[in-house]
């Protein structure tokens, strides 16, 4: 039988993403905000800012490079590990 600990695989696929110095960790997203993010014309640093937690203003210094970086990096390693581990 095969089973699946559902909080144990969230905490051991989480990421960190530190900005400014201060470290955010994302175990999970809603469904809400993980498809808002992958629409093109959406507003990626309010996005990103309430996924991480943080103030819109922690992310005004960072312009495209540094947002779609983030964006990158949760696609590549929060997301598809997800789907992966899950089959």
């Amino acid at each position: 039988m095969k089973k699946i600990d559902l909080d144990q695989f969230l905490d051991e696929n989480a990421v960190e993403i530190t900005i400014a110095g201060k470290p955010y960790t994302i175990r999970d997203l809603s469904l809400e905000d993980g498809e808002a993010l992958a629409k093109e014309d959406s507003d990626k640093k309010a996005i990103l800012a309430k996924i991480l937690g943080c103030s819109l203003e922690a992310l005004e210094p960072y312009g495209a490079i540094g947002i779609m970086k983030i964006v990158t990096y949760l696609n590549e390693n929060l997301l598809p590990s997800t789907s992966q581990q899950a089959t």
